[in-house]
């Protein structure tokens, strides 16, 4: 690592962070090759690091559970659950789940279907998942609902990936 001004190490920027994340999330999310165990410590430590810089570091006990970089990004959706359905927002992603704001939610534990419109000419990424955990505020404010996807196939996991990794590129 380069000095700077004799202050102590440079720390990596959030484009070198990534650059170096990018190419080993692909080998994790795919196995091709697999990761050495080297690796996935250095993932890890990447992953933390880059959800600190993003403002989406989850709690210390949570972090273990994570396997996946959590991006921020605001997208619109549509969900459906249980003869139920709404608008939406995500406020972050990854590849495992989603955290999305919404005026009404079922309850924890319910089977849903998201519609996720990504923008940029792509087409719309239906997913399904669970509902995790429900967070209501405020009467007046948008409910926060996690999300854990479920039953994904190939495609919509590449699709995901892809999208994740769009969105951390142009951070």
């Amino acid at each position: 690592m380069a000095l700077s001004g004799g202050s102590g190490p440079r720390l990596p920027s959030l484009a070198e962070l990534v650059q170096e994340f990018l190419p080993l999330n692909r080998r994790r999310w795919h196995g091709h090759p697999p990761l050495a165990e080297e690796e996935l410590r250095r993932w890890q430590e990447l992953r933390i690091l880059l959800e600190r810089h993003l403002g989406v570091l989850p709690p210390p006990d949570a972090r273990a559970r994570r396997g996946s970089l959590r991006v921020p990004v605001r997208l619109v959706l549509r969900w459906a659950a249980s003869g139920h359905s709404g608008p939406g927002t995500t406020v972050d992603l990854s590849e495992g789940g989603v955290r999305l704001e919404t005026r009404e939610a079922p309850a924890p534990r319910t089977p849903l279907l998201l519609a996720i419109t990504p923008g940029e000419g792509r087409p719309e990424l239906e997913l399904g998942g669970v509902i995790v955990w429900i967070q209501r505020a405020s009467d007046a404010k948008p409910v926060e609902v996690g999300v854990r996807f479920v039953n994904l196939d190939p495609q919509q996991e590449e699709a995901l990936a892809d999208l994740v990794e769009n969105v951390l590129s142009r951070v």
